[in-house]
């Protein structure tokens, strides 16, 4: 136990984390898919978007360019290995607490939930700069799917998000079942 105490403060000196546990027993698996230049073929999504391709493994950003005003959609896959997903699905960390956080900050806030496969969380509708912010978090077995569209309309924002998600979601997280 101590050689473990003293790599965790030697890598914590250096400025690297140890690798962090995965998901609990019994918790969900994490996504089928966690690079996005594996999936093929890549699925279309709003019309004003033409068919990209990521080259990260881990984030895609959709923009438009002809869409009359601010359009742009960030896919991001991460992980959480710091107890969020079990809080929210424990109901210890409940959606009108977040809501009320997120209100504090910007009084337009409001949230849903999210349920899809086997994956728990969240889409939120807000401003940032002034300008319409809709963003989706999911979590499944310690993986995050985060999708932040941003727009001069906030139900352009909350649509081409809903868009890519829609898209998206089946791939990324898989089936409930596996």
């Amino acid at each position: 136990m101590r050689l473990i105490q003293l790599l965790v403060c030697a890598l914590a000196l250096i400025g690297a984390s140890p690798p962090l546990p995965r998901a609990q027993p019994n918790a969900p698996l994490g996504f089928a898919v966690t690079d996005l230049t594996k999936i093929e073929p890549w699925p279309s999504t709003a019309k004003c978007y033409p068919q990209p391709r990521p080259a990260e493994p881990k984030r895609f950003t959709y923009l438009c360019r002809n869409c009359g005003g601010l359009c742009a959609v960030d896919v991001l896959i991460s992980n959480s290995n710091d107890g969020t997903e079990g809080r929210f699905r424990s109901g210890d960390t409940s959606l009108a607490k977040m809501q009320s956080l997120c209100q504090a900050r910007e009084p337009r806030c409001t949230l849903e939930r999210l349920d899809a496969n086997g994956a728990i969380g969240l889409v939120s509708r807000t401003i940032v700069l002034s300008n319409p912010l809709s963003t989706s978090i999911l979590f499944r077995g310690g993986d995050v799917l985060t999708i932040r569209s941003l727009s001069d309309d906030p139900d352009m924002a909350y649509n081409n998000g809903k868009a890519v998600r829609d898209a998206l979601v089946a791939i990324i997280i898989g089936t409930e079942q596996r």
